[in-house]
């Protein structure tokens, strides 16, 4: 067993497709501290550069980009996540404006001490007492490619199983829904991804015709645009089951992140910096 282990881990876990690309990110930091830090401690870390939002020059192995180039760098280089090696100072004001909306887009990104505290089981003394979250919004979520990989396969088989038990009941909702419910099946709706793209979700119809004539509403109590059969639908979850047509195309997965409709997002932003602006 052992043997098996070891075997596994070389050809699966420690494997060049496994390797993870990294872009290190800060303001005045040295760089080739942290290259010596890696080789020595995490030989699956492969660093394709990194941005110094400092004016000095460094003589280093890793090559230097600018910030203005970010985007392009994470596309083009393939890059699995994004560092910040300074942490615990903050970045600059333009360094943060390119990291916002890299990080809406689902790119990871994590702060060096948490790396550094994951391969070593050490805590780097400067950092004990400061928490870099307060200052900018990191990736929590697992990233790692086994991790994904497997949620990837569990979404596809129990989307299958959802697309099967829907198709056993369609033909009765087909029929009930000629005499109480009549009108199109399915629905559709825009939704947006944790990676700010908009698909098309469906579902199976609750609600009465041009129910959202004058746009898209948040359901309340005792609606009076859900039907009767609409009610029975919601109320089993039935109406949800076309939805393993999207876990299955690899829309959304099975747990979490919850998607939402473009409208409430929006709204929600809105009301977001209405509060914060009330408590300044």
């Amino acid at each position: 067993m052992l043997t098996l282990w070891r075997f596994s881990y070389i050809s699966f876990i420690t494997s060049p497709r496994f390797y993870k690309k990294v872009l290190f990110v800060g303001h005045n930091y040295d760089i080739n501290q942290i290259v010596e830090e890696l080789t020595k401690f995490d030989q699956n870390l492969r660093i394709e550069g990194y941005i110094d939002s400092c004016a000095d020059q460094k003589t280093s192995p890793v090559r230097r980009y600018k910030i203005s180039q970010i985007k392009t760098l994470v596309n083009e280089l393939n890059i699995g996540e994004i560092i910040v090696a300074n942490s615990y100072k903050g970045v600059d004001q333009d360094l943060y404006k390119s990291l916002t909306p890299l990080l809406k887009e689902g790119i990871p990104k994590r702060p060096y001490s948490k790396i550094y505290e994951d391969i070593t089981n050490w805590i780097l003394l400067k950092d004990i007492e400061n928490d870099f979250y307060c200052y900018f919004p990191f990736s929590r979520s697992n990233q790692n490619k086994l991790y994904l990989m497997l949620c990837r396969a569990f979404d596809v088989a129990l989307s299958l199983i959802g697309l099967l038990i829907m198709l056993l009941l369609l033909p009765f909702i087909v029929i009930i829904n000629l005499f109480f419910n009549r009108g199109p099946l399915f629905y559709t709706q825009n939704i947006v991804d944790q990676k700010s793209k908009v698909f098309k979700i469906f579902k199976l119809r609750t609600m009465v015709k041009d129910a959202e004539n004058e746009g898209a509403k948040w359901t309340k109590k005792n609606d009076a645009c859900i039907t009767k059969f609409g009610k029975i639908l919601r109320k089993t979850r039935i109406d949800e089951l076309p939805q393993f047509i999207n876990i299955f195309k690899g829309d959304m997965g099975l747990i979490g992140p919850r998607p939402e409709r473009p409208e409430f997002i929006e709204n929600l932003k809105i009301n977001t910096v209405l509060r914060n602006q009330t408590y300044y």
